[in-house]
């Protein structure tokens, strides 16, 4: 199938485009997305077997392909296509790009690729001359204040402003976790190392939440590299949540996994 790469600015919100395309591609409508029926639940929430999205961590590397290459060669599971989103492809190293090449040119049967990115001019040209290209103009100031009401509860000044309620106001409306336990990232990361171990050991016996938990506080890190790019402590700390979030995929020691996030923040 035709490989996509999706390019623009930072205020294009590619994640919300790449998310879109994933919807069309498996909604249940014959003219979607429709953003209610099922497939597109399990879309936006992360569910759907045939969907994967990838992030940097921190950048791609040739162990990344192969093990892409494992995932993808059967090609889908359920539906007719197998959809792979990588965020950020311009962090792909030099020999990752060169493996990956080969894959996007001869994909398995079904296997559709699509590359979103807000620096196109940063990418090997031999892979952007493979792709279906497809500028994602910026969101008005309108569509950005509507973005952050309807994610955050708050508008956009006062996200900024207020950051650590507004992250608060996400964590306590999903209702993942008991109110002593519903503390932002910033707090966690100021605590002592006796208070981090203790919380850690709390936030073990919620199992089924912890992954909502650390996806909320990813959330706010992107929101906050939007518009500090170049703010390497958020960086580390979202690559961090995300080595941690693909950990629990895997039949990992809670404790110990949480243990070691928290100490590093």
């Amino acid at each position: 199938m035709t490989p996509y790469l999706f390019f623009g600015p930072e205020s294009a919100f590619l994640e919300d485009v790449g998310r879109g395309f994933a919807q069309k591609l498996f909604c249940e409508v014959p003219k979607g997305p429709c953003g209610v029926c099922t497939r597109c639940k399990q879309v936006a929430q992360g569910d759907s077997v045939d969907s994967y999205s990838y992030f940097p961590d921190p950048r791609y590397t040739v162990a990344f392909v192969r093990e892409l290459i494992d995932r993808v060669q059967f090609g889908p599971a359920v539906f007719s296509t197998l959809l792979v989103r990588i965020h950020y492809p311009e962090q792909l190293t030099p020999e990752a790009a060169n493996a990956l090449l080969k894959l996007v040119e001869e994909p398995p049967t079904g296997v559709c690729f699509a590359f979103l990115s807000y620096a196109k001019n940063k990418l090997p040209l031999t892979l952007v001359s493979r792709c279906q290209a497809v500028f994602s103009p910026p969101y008005s100031q309108q569509d950005i204040s509507g973005k952050f009401a309807e994610k955050f509860g708050v508008a956009p000044n006062a996200f900024y402003s207020q950051h650590l309620g507004a992250q608060l106001v996400a964590i306590r409306s999903s209702a993942i976790l008991p109110e002593a336990l519903q503390r932002p990232i910033e707090e966690v990361a100021t605590l002592s190392i006796t208070d981090k171990l203790q919380l850690a050991e709390q936030y073990s016996a919620h199992k089924i939440h912890v992954p909502d938990l650390l996806t909320i506080w990813l959330d706010f890190c992107w929101a906050q590299l939007k518009h500090e790019p170049n703010s390497g402590p958020i960086l580390t700390r979202a690559n961090l949540l995300i080595e941690k979030l693909k950990e629990l995929q895997y039949n990992v020691n809670l404790k110990l996994l949480l243990d070691a996030l928290f100490l590093q923040l």
